[in-house]
């Protein structure tokens, strides 16, 4: 195969289009492209033809007169998936009635060994992936007949009757299984891949800083001018993108078809859509409508409500007396047999094989991907979504086989660099458009407020364009758009509309304050400081997350605190109350589920390790353990509380508490005085008024087992200070002036918090210590809160109003801010035209220590 290099695609495609002489095939996913620059060389193309692959390959399995072999359609491979998983038993794999996703991802795996001729029966040492092999061996021998990619479909028909030279922009086709086909071909054909890899090109300045510099460190200058806008959110950003292009149109005289906006994220197609609507501006859209907006879905998944059969066929029937299109009729007696499925399963099922519709206009503004980004003419392109995570876009190590899975075998798809700098390629491609201007794009916060930042990218276009900062006139979009778009001529919505917008989407107070819940505890508190919205869902309306029948964190970390209460005193004792915990709680999850005894019996060795350190710790000090499972009980702030403390250690009259924690937590006195992290504080108070005691600390014990540079079971002296280093505790303790509590720790007490004392005595900066004087200053702020929460609960008061620290970004945050992880996202739906965040401040401790 002969091969042409080189960055510049549309210089390669121009060179070509001049010297090629025909007939010949040019195989591409961007046909359009590849057909306007060359006919921008010809008045029309003879005896050259742009073609997909898959239309390609229609041409020969139509030469070869094979018209029934197809590809599984995605709705067929979820309904044979279901039927597999339910009806077979695997090592790593179990079915329940939410395994769509699971499913999906299986899926999109066997068509990722597939399309690179991954073959399954290799050996592996590591016995997990050993037994995901075997599972995805069994499930892809079960699939009935048919081909999972076109690759597959054609390949045993490449023979000499192939007579057209072909060209082929290979980037296009990054699998293997594309790669040996072409190899194949050129057994009978000449085949010329063009792809892009650094070559010796002849590149003016602007082009040779793109492609070498755009993603590296060198000190750059300006080669090129450009624009840049920003929007409050991506709605915003897209309405000025809008009005600017629209004000264009008409001080430049210049023509839709002039300008071309290329996007990372689908959500910012359905903005462009709106806004564009609203102006009146034709462009290339492709209308994608889900399946929650289809109308036969949505009588479907209304009716099951009243539906009472249990398998396919009866669900079906009862379907398909409703009032839905023939075409889906027809489409659902595909499915119809005798596995058993419930109407809730069954809504899942058709979400997955309803197919969007796509309506696509041919003229006016090009609207395209980063993938179809390209065009054979200059254009006034903009380039969207310039933020963290979306361009570049951050790609990640998920799936049913991991990035260290695929790295073994041989061969192997596109690992994640691999993938970066594919993209990376892209994205470099993109910026060599031939172009009359270009123009730049982020938001600031997203849709649901959530703080964004302009990628790293856009940091470096400052540095190689002189940027023109653009504020197009947003009065060229004449209605409020939010929410009006969504009014309906004498409907009862439009009463709807204006109710949500006159309340700002909040809730109304709640009378009946019994609804709140009648208890109270610290954990409760602090979930209403965070949201008071998440606390009546939880607490009052007591909605909870569906329990997975999978094995849930939750359970592991049950499993830990019970081996460090039995085992602390005798690690060797670790294996038999595992066992017999196991037996107890987990003997349905842990038999016959390799998988989940793979993590449990990990868990328990990294228990022993953990178990072991601790007690290290102790020998280190005069620290002693007097109790675990503490319970204790008082009253704070006028408030009675009681809770259970893991451990409590004393050294003479004084206390210091241990909470054991599966991930790394500190104690954090600016978020203790606004009313959050107080529940060390709270329990020491307590312990120390109902035991008479002194206060000597509040540590967080991180049970999570680190990753060392070396370990050793000898436990010689370097050794045993580098492991003890990286298990320290963490949080503060409490000196009086006379140090006793930190002299408590041993001679070497960083080794068991981050508290290094200098030989006159004095504490080295950083020192997690704090005074009892501080303390008590701490929790009168402390008790004020808890007073301030209890009357506010009991007022009714529950507003959407989550808490975000000033100048923290949501995504990144996982101090404070609570709509990160939690679970009544689609219950609140937090707006980000209506509602707002709590800020509190950063450095208010800082502040107030200052002031004191």
């Amino acid at each position: 195969m002969q091969i042409i290099k080189g960055m510049h695609l549309n210089k390669k495609l121009n060179e070509l289009a001049e010297h090629l002489q025909g007939p010949a095939y040019i195989i591409t996913e961007n046909t359009e492209y590849v057909e306007d620059l060359f006919l921008n060389k010809y008045s029309c193309l003879f005896d050259i033809e742009v073609l997909t692959l898959k239309q390609y390959i229609d041409k020969i399995l139509i030469s070869h007169k094979q018209f029934a072999r197809h590809i599984y359609s995605q709705a067929d491979l979820v309904f044979i998936m279901r039927h597999i998983l339910s009806c077979h038993t695997f090592n790593t794999i179990q079915f329940s009635s939410n395994s769509y996703e699971m499913i999906l991802e299986l899926i999109n795996t066997l068509k990722k060994i597939h399309r690179n001729n991954i073959t399954l029966e290799q050996f592996f040492e590591d016995t997990l992936l050993s037994k995901k092999c075997e599972d995805l061996y069994t499930i892809n021998s079960l699939v009935p007949g048919g081909y999972w990619t076109i690759e597959e479909m054609v390949e045993d028909l490449i023979d000499d009757s192939l007579k057209t030279p072909l060209y082929i922009m290979s980037d296009d086709y990054p699998h293997i299984a594309s790669k040996e086909l072409f190899k194949k071909i050129d057994n009978y054909v000449p085949v010329t891949l063009l792809e892009m890899t650094d070559a010796d090109e002849v590149l003016n300045e602007y082009e040779d800083t793109i492609i070498h510099h755009l993603f590296d460190n060198v000190d750059v200058h300006n080669v090129a001018k450009g624009r840049i806008i920003t929007g409050g959110h991506p709605m915003q950003e897209c309405m000025k993108i809008a009005c600017d292009i629209k004000s264009r149109i008409v001080n430049e005289q210049l023509q839709y078809e002039d300008f071309m906006i290329i996007t990372n994220q689908a959500s910012y197609s359905d903005y462009l859509t709106i806004c564009f609507d609203e102006l009146n501006i034709p462009a290339t859209l492709s209308q994608n409508e889900t399946c929650h907006y289809n109308s036969d879905y949505r009588k479907m998944s209304r009716s099951l409500s009243e539906c009472k059969g249990h398998t396919f066929k009866e669900i079906i029937q009862f379907l398909q007396k409703q009032d839905i299109s023939a075409s889906m009729i027809k489409t659902l007696d595909a499915y119809k047999c005798d596995d058993e499925i419930s109407p809730e399963e069954f809504d899942l099922f058709l979400q997955c094989i309803i197919p969007g519709k796509r309506e696509t206009n041919k003229t006016g503004v090009i609207v395209t991907s980063l993938e179809k980004g390209l065009t054979a003419t200059q254009k006034h392109i903009y380039l969207t979504g310039i933020n963290e995570t979306f361009l570049p876009l951050e790609i990640s190590d998920k799936g049913f086989l991991m990035e260290e899975d695929y790295k073994q075998f041989n061969p192997h798809p596109l690992l994640l660099d691999e993938q970066l700098q594919a993209h990376y390629k892209r994205i470099i491609q993109v910026l060599l458009n031939p172009y009359l201007s270009y123009t730049f794009s982020y938001s600031k916060k997203n849709m649901a407020a959530n703080e964004l930042i302009p990628s790293i990218l856009m940091s470096r276009l400052s540095d190689l364009f002189e940027l023109e900062y653009i504020n197009p006139p947003l009065n060229l979009i004449k209605n409020n758009l939010y929410l009006n778009q969504s009014r309906i001529d004498e409907d009862p919505i439009n009463r709807l509309i204006d109710h949500y917008k006159m309340t700002s989407n909040q809730p109304e107070f709640i009378k009946d304050t019994n609804k709140l819940g009648r208890g109270v505890s610290i954990s409760r508190l602090e979930t209403y400081n965070k949201c008071p919205f998440s606390y009546y869902i939880k607490y009052g309306l007591k909605i909870t997350e569906k329990r997975e029948d999978t094995l849930q964190s939750s359970e592991l970390g049950s499993l830990c605190h019970y081996l460090m209460e039995k085992c602390l005193d005798d690690e060797s004792l670790v294996d038999q109350e595992a066992k017999h915990y196991i037996e107890e709680n987990l003997k349905e999850k842990y038999d016959g589920h390799p998988m989940n005894q793979y993590f449990i019996n990990n868990l328990i060795e990294d228990m022993k390790m953990t178990i072991k350190i601790i007690q290290k710790q102790l020998k280190l000090g005069d620290y002693v353990p007097i109790a675990k499972e503490k319970e204790i009980s008082g009253e704070i702030g006028g408030v009675p509380f009681s809770g259970i403390i893991d451990r409590v250690d004393e050294f003479e009259n004084m206390v210091r508490i241990v909470d054991y924690k599966s991930s790394k937590k500190e104690v954090d006195f600016n978020l203790a005085i606004q009313g959050f992290n107080i529940q060390m504080l709270v329990y020491l108070d307590m312990l120390c008024k109902q035991e008479n005691k002194d206060r000597a600390g509040m540590l967080y014990f991180n049970m999570k087992r680190r990753m060392l540079a070396r370990e050793d079971d000898s436990w010689g002296t370097s050794i045993q200070r580098e492991i003890l280093k990286e298990y320290r505790m963490e949080g503060y303790m409490v000196d009086d002036g006379s140090t006793k509590s930190v002299k408590a720790l041993g001679i070497s007490p960083d080794l068991v918090t981050p508290i290094r004392v200098k030989k006159s005595g004095e504490y080295y900066n950083g020192a997690k210590v704090v005074s009892p004087d501080e303390l008590d200053q701490i929790m009168e702020y402390v008790e004020k809160h808890i007073s301030e929460l209890y009357e506010k609960i009991h007022e009714g008061l529950i507003p959407i109003h989550p808490t975000l620290m000033e100048g923290a970004q949501p995504a990144n945050d996982f101090k404070v801010y609570p709509c990160n992880y939690c679970p009544y996202k689609s219950v609140c739906l937090f707006d980000v035209f209506e509602n707002e965040n709590r800020i509190i401040a950063k450095d208010m401790y800082k502040k107030l220590k200052g002031d004191d």
